[in-house]
């Protein structure tokens, strides 16, 4: 288990993307302050650059460090994270530019699976990480899927394997006022989310 974290890391530290599986969709990820690897991953996805890829951050992140959190966005962290939801907070004070490309907001992940959470706490960062696919099109969901899409020719140069257990892309809140807004509905529903806010 530690050649695999080591690969990981070994891959992550040279500037190269890493394809990997959470509970939703593959993903593909980058250190959050690794520029070089950041430009690579938008060329390679086709997408465009002025819009920004969430993070994915372990469960102990200190998000309070960094993002300001209002009364209801504690109350969504606390009620489903960790788990399929990307939330959207204003920063507090300096954060990596590729993050939030000069908007001040960042979207964030904290993912439910173990082995993931075992691998950003081996990483010690968090890392940039948005849908394995070309933009516009469908996420893959499976390894195999993901082979079909991008291999270490293409600029991916590793592919770990693993199960994606809804194959649904996460909810994504706007955390960043009073006024919640839900921009996408994945596995949490409005009506759970909803709930928790009465």
């Amino acid at each position: 288990m530690l050649n695999y974290y080591k690969k990981v890391i070994d891959v992550l530290d040279k500037h190269l993307i890493v394809g990997l599986p959470t509970e939703t969709v593959y993903g593909l990820g980058i250190y959050y302050d690794d520029e070089i690897a950041y430009k690579k991953l938008v060329e390679l996805k086709k997408r465009d650059f002025k819009k920004p890829i969430a993070i994915m951050v372990r469960e102990k992140y200190e998000l309070e460090k960094h993002f300001i959190i209002s009364e209801n966005a504690k109350k969504i962290i606390d009620n489903f994270l960790p788990g399929p939801l990307t939330i959207l907070l204003p920063i507090r004070g300096e954060y990596p530019y590729q993050c939030h490309l000069g908007t001040n907001v960042v979207g964030i992940r904290i993912p439910k699976d173990k082995k993931l959470q075992r691998l950003l706490a081996r990483i010690k960062k968090p890392l940039q990480v948005t849908s394995f696919n070309l933009s516009n099109d469908k996420p893959s969901t499976s390894y195999k899927d993901a082979l079909k899409v991008f291999g270490s020719n293409d600029g991916v140069e590793i592919i770990l394997k693993g199960n994606c257990k809804s194959k649904i892309p996460t909810t994504v809140i706007d955390l960043t006022s009073d006024n919640i807004k839900i921009i996408r509905e994945g596995e949490i529903s409005k009506e759970d989310i909803l709930e928790v806010l009465k």
